[in-house]
């Protein structure tokens, strides 16, 4: 994953301590969805969900160790949502035509099945799905009483998605759900095209944090937030 992958944590650390500090903060990792659904390597991508909660404690330690004991690292189940597809289908079609095609295309290209994409999104924001520890020092997830998803401006189609779904019965839904949009373009546990500094360097930020410039104006924004936060931390 890139560095500005903790750029989720940041904006979950900041968060957490200026409204929620009760809330218990969970950076939830969906490597098996990402195998069922898009196919990629399970085991691979584990290791990199543990580097990258080894690392993220190791930035929040430095910067804001006061909310380390609200963050967990989890895991989504291996079992498949308990969903109809079929309605999740049919209730997509209360979507805007241009968010539908943007779900379809966007499953198409990564060879994936959208509809199914759609279900896992609603299993993971709006019920109280099963989720795992991602290591045996991670704390176990609490039964939310209320959800506030954080994502990247990617997820505003699936947001869009879920709530035409809303109405479907669906076990276990939790019913005080939100959705905060970072300023995140590009999810940032993705690269682009153009390659990226890897997450491991965050060890050299934290020793000395330097502005890394970037072609992509959205990656460069991304990593400029992320030195901010580092330079402007009352622990660093």
């Amino acid at each position: 994953m890139p560095l500005r992958a903790f750029g989720y944590i940041t904006s979950a650390s900041r968060i957490a301590l200026a409204h929620l500090p009760k809330a218990q903060i969970q950076i939830v990792h969906t490597i098996n969805t990402a195998s069922r659904v898009n196919g990629i390597d399970l085991e691979r991508s584990r290791e990199e969900a543990t580097r990258f909660a080894e690392l993220g404690r190791l930035l929040l330690e430095s910067t804001s160790p006061d909310v380390l004991p609200q963050i967990t690292f989890l895991t989504d189940s291996a079992e498949s949502p308990p969903l109809e597809m079929a309605q999740i289908a049919a209730s997509l079609h209360a979507c805007a035509p241009t968010v539908r095609e943007r779900l379809y295309s966007s499953g198409a290209r990564r060879g994936s099945d959208a509809v199914a994409y759609v279900a896992a999104h609603i299993q993971m924001h709006d019920t109280s799905v099963a989720l795992l520890p991602l290591t045996e020092n991670d704390p176990r997830p609490l039964t939310p009483d209320r959800i506030i998803s954080v994502g990247a401006q990617s997820e505003r189609p699936f947001y869009l998605a879920r709530m035409a779904c809303r109405d479907l019965e669906v076990e276990d839904r939790v019913n005080e759900t939100g959705q905060l949009f970072t300023r995140h373009v590009l999810p940032p546990y993705q690269s682009c095209r153009d390659g990226e500094t890897d997450m491991q360097h965050i060890t050299e930020q934290l020793c000395e944090p330097v502005e890394i410039p970037h072609s992509t104006p959205s990656v460069s924004r991304d990593l400029e937030y992320l030195l901010r936060f580092i330079q402007e931390a009352p622990h660093a």
